[in-house]
């Protein structure tokens, strides 16, 4: 058997002594809860409503964006009727040979910088990407010099000199001025295939 050790019980209360529980504190308590729930409105408003807020904002645009897609759509689907409307203000309804001619201010600033400066003109004539001129009071050499300088156009195809007479259809001598008929295809700026 075993032996009961010999303690003395408390047999008397004494209540003129407080007895402290530091546990349930209010003093302690209070405080600690008040931190508490702050740290918690914290975390609630940093971590999860303002997570929660941006994302709708997201949300939001992307709803927007979506919305202006769908009436994008909506307009566009009108596109092959405005086409038809303003198809007559671009390239498409040229024909082929139409489409392949030089641009007409290409060709004057041509003649503007390459035979004006160096030739009186007498006459042109710009038919199908071709231009026939006929220049006045110009040296062979400087003819010569005309045609070098057309090449450098890029613009110019082939350059031909036809007829290079004196005024007056005497015995050509050197540095005589003479009248010179000059032939210039240009290029082609469109050769075909889709039309813009």
């Amino acid at each position: 058997m075993k032996k009961i050790k010999n303690t003395s019980l408390k047999r008397t209360l004494n209540l003129a002594v407080k007895e402290k529980n530091k546990g349930n504190d209010p003093k302690v308590l209070l405080p600690a809860a008040i931190i508490t729930a702050v740290l918690i409105a914290a975390f609630c408003k940093f971590a999860v409503i303002d997570r929660l807020n941006a994302a709708n904002d997201v949300y939001s645009e992307i709803n927007y964006l979506n919305q202006q897609a769908e009436m994008l759509h909506k307009e566009n689907e009108q596109y092959d009727n405005v086409k038809d409307n303003y198809e007559h203000y671009t390239y498409s309804f040229y024909n082929d040979d139409e489409l392949a001619l030089v641009d007409i201010d290409d060709l004057f600033t041509t003649i503007d910088r390459e035979i004006m400066p160096k030739a009186q003109i007498k006459s042109f004539v710009f038919e199908s990407n071709v231009l026939n001129t006929v220049i006045d009071n110009l040296t062979l050499k400087d003819v010569s010099l005309i045609v070098s300088d057309l090449y450098k156009s890029p613009i110019v195809d082939t350059v031909t000199v036809s007829t290079a007479t004196t005024n007056n259809g005497q015995k050509l001598s050197q540095g005589q001025n003479v009248t010179a008929t000059i032939t210039v295809t240009l290029k082609s700026k469109y050769s075909g295939g889709d039309k813009q």
